[in-house]
This record gives structure tokens, C-alpha cells and sequence, in this order.
């Protein structure tokens, strides 16, 4: 099974947060030293995804048995899914033990087609698609990263190094996932069909999925989101201190 304990295991709690890495095709690798000493009012795991998937259905089941296993040790669970570890989370929410209460999205990333959706000029447009094409190419250079996540903490080569070790990139996974799914995924509609609480965060200086954007998405939903200023696309990892106090108040 893909469930790893982290975080502050010594908790009596009979809570339970799940955290979901982004992707598809990395791995839980760049959560492992964020998490290990944070402390959380519930036991922590990490859900690492099935490596090789080729498609949604496949990390769906995966992810409803983890939670299931969870379900019976804890009262209470809430899922916390980054980028594409939300997009899973709502793909899945309507088959996970009722014992799941909040699912959390950071940041509520989207299908391929959102772009158009945003109201910005032309150009900002291209440039947004443009980081995305390099990050889906897999152009994992560290000016194209940087440039994608928007965050000072990637420009240190020593600390890209560590991330992209820690995420033991998929292409194959990625691609697949990417052509049958994510270019025809809605998030809205799995948004407004989950009965129990969605919470969001976001990061303010995020390239991968603006904030402009989050703003008219959430409006469009009546919903609001906790916005961490100096953070891109990774709060947990540059922000932990502040996404932390954010999930206390929820746990």
C-alpha cells in the first residue's frame, strides 16, 4: 500500500489528514522532509501514487483503498490535495468513506483549457501556456522550473537538485494521464457535486495557476480561499509554517 506515516505521529488524535502530491507521474518525495517534524492537530500521512499509472482509474482505486484503510483507525479524515493530488481527491470523492470531511485543494489547478476561460489580454494568456508546455514537456531545467513555480526557494540550484531528486519524475505516467483525462477535466462541476467541505489555498505569486484566476473561479463558485502572499506553487514547501496554521484551524 502507498501510505506512508509522517508528520507528528505521537498524536492521540483520532484524526486523520491525508496529504496527496502533485503530478501525475512524481512522487511523495518533496513532502518527506516538509512534513516530518510539522505540528499537525492529527496523525499525517503521505499517499504516494502508483508509479507507471496510465491512467486516472487506476490512482482512483488506489486512493480509495488507502482511504478506506484509514477509515478504520480514525473518525475523521481530510484530505489535503496538492495541484494534481486535488484533481484525484475530487475524482474520487464520490467513492471515499464517509468519514471523509474536507478536502482541501493547493492550489485548485485545472484542465489545460482554463486559459481561455480567464479574463486577461491574449498575451498574458500565451505566457501562461507557454510555462505550462515547458513543465508538461518536461523540460525540467532549473530556469524553466523556476520560472513555472515562482518562488525565490527554487532559484537556489542545490535545493532544485534535492526537488526534482525527490520527485522521481514519470514521463511516461504524466503523458498518458495528461492526453486521456486531464485535457477534459471540469473542475467546477466536481466542485459544486461534493457534499462535504472544499477548502482552498492558493499561492499569490503563483505562474502555474494565477490568482487572478483562483479569484474569478471561486467567484463564479460563491466560495473564498486562503491566499498565501509570498508563496508559488508549492505553499506547503515555502510557506509551511503558514499552511500548517491553516490546517490547524480546520483539524
Amino acid at each position: 500500500m502507498a501510505l506512508l506515516l509522517s508528520g507528528n505521529s505521537n498524536t492521540t488524535s483520532k484524526k486523520a489528514i491525508l496529504f496527496i502530491h502533485g503530478g501525475p507521474g512524481m512522487s511523495a518525495g518533496y513532502l518527506s522532509n516538509v512534513l516530518d517534524d510539522v505540528l499537525l492537530n492529527a496523525k499525517a500521512f503521505t499517499y504516494n501514487q502508483k508509479k507507471g499509472a496510465l491512467n486516472i482509474e487506476e490512482l482512483v482505486t488506489e486512493l480509495v483503498e488507502t482511504v478506506e484503510e484509514l477509515s478504520g483507525k480514525f473518525e475523521e479524515i481530510v484530505i489535503y490535495g496538492h495541484s494534481f493530488g486535488g484533481i484525484l481527491a475530487l475524482e474520487a470523492s464520490d467513492k471515499l468513506s464517509s468519514k471523509v470531511t474536507t478536502i482541501v485543494l493547493d492550489p485548485p489547478i485545472i484542465n489545460s483549457n482554463y486559459i481561455n476561460h480567464m479574463k486577461i489580454s491574449n498575451t498574458e494568456k500565451e505566457k501562461i501556456a507557454s510555462i505550462h508546455s515547458s513543465k508538461l514537456n518536461l523540460n525540467i531545467k532549473y530556469e524553466k522550473m523556476t520560472e513555472a513555480l515562482s518562488s525565490s526557494y527554487f532559484s537556489n540550484p542545490n535545493l532544485m537538485d534535492n526537488f526534482i531528486e525527490k520527485t522521481q519524475f514519470d514521463g511516461t505516467s504524466k503523458e498518458a494521464i495528461q492526453v486521456s483525462y486531464l485535457n477534459n477535466f471540469t473542475l467546477f462541476q466536481k466542485i459544486k457535486d461534493y457534499k462535504n467541505t472544499i477548502k482552498f489555498i492558493n499561492g499569490g505569486r503563483d505562474k502555474i495557476v494565477p490568482p487572478d484566476y483562483v479569484e474569478e473561479l471561486l467567484e463564479e463558485l460563491d466560495m473564498k480561499s486562503y491566499t498565501i502572499s509570498n508563496s508559488g506553487h508549492f505553499p506547503l514547501i515555502e510557506a509551511r509554517g503558514e499552511v500548517v496554521s491553516f490546517l490547524n484551524t480546520i483539524l
